[in-house]
């Protein structure tokens, strides 16, 4: 018979092996995936109405953007993402490639946006190189990783810094992505037309890095959980002989 430490022990293993995973999963289920974007620079003096169908819109320095994700695929390429997008006086729903060629947080032909696919970074830096090759975005394209410090963390990230060549056109473009989520943290883009554009964005808050935190964090304890009950086995098993 049972005695009340083997009892107390046996739902210690139950908690850790079956509770656990269930918390983890829980997070990964959850849908409410919001960010937003301080935007640091933008040129306040006329509308945008560029590849918005029909929509001219205005926003300002130090206000906000936020992209509500409605579909979201990390490992889909052509279409990690669509969702609610809110700028200044514009609020519509679109995809990801849309939204990236609408705020030039892209090389045309290739449109990471604001949250990208994370599955394949090497994919990404390949069709990036193509893209900083075309005919008429030729030009020089710098990537580097490094760690990027944001809010209380420290994340993994990459950077494509892009600069056209000059008797083509006149982009200039920096964009750097938490390489774990895909989230942007950070994106400036230029360039001359009929008039000067700039966006520059920096990360406030993302639903999607705070839910990988979560999940990073509660992996290592699952990982625990697996070794912590044979451990505590080997020692209740040793003190029962002792007894």
């Amino acid at each position: 018979m049972m005695n009340k430490q083997s009892l107390i022990f046996i739902l210690f293993l139950i908690i850790l092996i079956f509770g656990v995973p269930l918390v983890i999963t829980s997070i990964a289920q959850n849908s409410s995936y919001k960010s937003q974007w301080r935007i640091n620079n933008w040129n306040e003096a006329r509308p945008v109405s560029w590849n918005w169908p029909d929509i001219n819109f205005t926003a300002t320095i130090d206000s906000y953007l936020n992209y509500t994700l409605e579909e979201f695929n990390p490992n889909n390429f052509t279409h990690p993402s669509s969702g609610k997008v809110e700028i200044g006086n514009l609020t519509t729903i679109a995809t990801n490639n849309k939204t990236a060629e609408s705020l030039l947080l892209s090389i045309y032909g290739w449109f990471p946006g604001l949250v990208t696919s994370s599955g394949d970074w090497e994919l990404q830096k390949e069709v990036a190189m193509e893209a900083a090759s075309g005919f008429w975005t030729e030009g020089d394209l710098y990537i580097s990783e490094h760690l990027y410090s944001y809010s209380n963390s420290v994340r993994k990230a990459i950077n494509f810094t892009y600069s056209q060549n000059s008797a083509l056109g006149n982009q200039n473009t920096s964009l750097v992505y938490d390489k774990e989520t895909g989230v942007l943290l950070e994106g400036f883009s230029e360039i001359f037309f009929d008039y000067y554009y700039v966006i520059d964005l920096q990360l406030v808050y993302s639903d999607l890095i705070k839910v990988n935190e979560s999940k990073n964090f509660l992996t290592d304890i699952a990982f625990y959980s697996i070794i912590l009950p044979f451990l505590c086995m080997s020692i209740f098993q040793n003190s029962q002989k002792r007894n």
